[in-house]
């Protein structure tokens, strides 16, 4: 039997990506018109710049990869902190550590949060109840396999990438996304896989009631312990 070609708009795109230029991504789109996003890759020499864009169409806009995650919602991004509001940001989580009631996803976005959630925060849903991270990635595969095997999945609300590095690192999938609305949520993912020496799939900011996905882009999605 002979080997079969790939279409060559699939190797064009190949090409394309791996050189530097624009090719239009087949899951992410615009939160703004709904369109498919055009994926532009830039390099100079080391280094890799990665961004999204509407088409000219539409506007032209641009939505930069920095690095860590992509940020498709129309606000502007988290400012960076100083020590004073670090200072702050310590202070206000303990509080809202101490006021269930002020649980939101504004309470996600706090940096002290993300970096207490898998230092003990998550660790409280076993004794809530919850299976465990290990028994919810055993039923996660269990309905993602039999029609997702080589598709898209997308973990919506990824928090620090607990079910993320697993959808990852199962090596199942031809595509993982991690989303979440809180900045500080994806910055500590991008770390946890650099820190399992993992690659750092697709994070995308965004908010869920305005999700910036194709229609029928993806094969699956896991949304556990979310808000």
């Amino acid at each position: 039997a002979g080997v079969a070609t790939p279409p060559r708009t699939t190797v064009k795109s190949s090409l394309v990506s791996a050189l530097g230029g624009g090719v239009r991504d087949t899951v992410l789109a615009s939160p703004v018109t709904g369109e498919p996003l055009v994926r532009e890759r830039v390099i100079l020499g080391r280094l890799v710049s990665i961004s999204y864009r509407d088409s000219a169409e539409s506007g032209g806009r641009v939505y930069r990869d920095n690095g860590n995650y992509v940020d498709l919602t129309e606000s502007t991004a988290f400012a960076t902190f100083d020590m004073g509001e670090l200072a702050s940001s310590v202070v206000s989580g303990a509080q809202q550590l101490l006021s269930p009631a002020q649980f939101g996803r504004e309470f996600f976005r706090n940096p002290t949060i993300s970096f207490l959630y898998e230092r003990g925060w998550r660790q409280q849903f076993n004794a809530n109840g919850f299976p465990g991270i290990d028994k919810e990635f055993e039923e996660v595969m269990s309905f993602f396999e039999p029609t997702a095997a080589g598709e898209t999945v997308l973990d919506m609300s990824c928090g620090s990438g607990l079910m993320t590095r697993r959808l990852a690192g199962a090596g199942k999938f031809g595509r993982v996304i991690g989303a979440d609305y809180s900045e500080a949520m994806l910055l500590e993912t991008a770390r946890r896989f650099r820190g399992s020496r993992m690659v750092v799939p697709d994070l995308v900011r965004c908010d869920v009631a305005n999700l910036p996905m194709q229609t029928g882009s993806l094969a699956a999605v896991h949304a556990g312990a979310a808000m």
